[in-house]
């Protein structure tokens, strides 16, 4: 009868044991690495992007930058293991959602592309789910007012001239300035940051 409650209470404190192992385990799996905040959400083209797309929609649409896929697009069939699949979704990014002002409802995606290369999970979800996609290329001077053309004919779903559609609305030359300064700014901060750590490295 005492092996017995030997055995019992070691079987326990096994458990136990290996119980808290696991947690703690766990626990270190959920620790965070520290944090900072990037000094900007957007890069310097990606902001005249979103500028230039602002001026060519006015206020008939609301641009939203950086929206994940997973956000934008749900699978409607079953498929195998649907959660891998939605995590798939959101660690893809569309660069821009042009939605509706009053339902924030998307109409048409925006994606910059770099010497054509394009993704094809964004692509082909987006092509399934039957959601207008308009490539920018990067580094590409675009033509505004074909820009305006193509964005209202996707979002009206008909043909349109130009001369039905309101004027571009043209940049400001303070606004253009200060997201220029801005971008030198956020360009030349890792220098300072350097520069400065180097600083106080050598005076110590």
């Amino acid at each position: 009868m005492l092996y017995i409650l030997y055995a019992i209470v070691g079987i326990s404190l096994g458990i136990l044991v290996s119980g808290g192992i696991s947690l703690l385990r766990g626990q270190n799996r959920r620790q965070l690495p520290p944090c900072a905040v990037r000094p900007r959400l957007l890069d310097p083209e990606e902001r005249a992007t979103l500028s230039l797309l602002e001026r060519v929609t006015g206020d008939h649409v609301r641009v939203l930058p950086k929206v994940s896929l997973g956000s934008i697009v749900d699978p409607i069939e079953p498929v195998h293991d649907l959660e891998h699949h939605k995590r798939r979704l959101a660690r893809q990014v569309v660069d821009f959602i042009l939605c509706s002002p009053s339902t924030l409802a998307p109409m048409v995606a925006v994606q910059l592309t770099e010497n054509r290369r394009r993704s094809a999970i964004v692509v082909r979800s987006l092509e399934l789910a039957g959601l207008p996609l308009v490539h920018l290329e990067r580094g590409k001077k675009h033509d505004a007012a074909a820009l305006r053309v193509q964005l209202h004919m996707l979002i009206s779903g008909r043909r349109v001239e130009p001369r039905d559609l309101p004027p571009v609305i043209e940049p400001n030359w303070s606004d253009t300035a200060r997201n220029t300064l801005g971008g030198l700014r956020g360009a030349l901060e890792p220098v300072w940051a350097r520069l400065r750590g180097i600083s106080v490295r050598h005076h110590v």
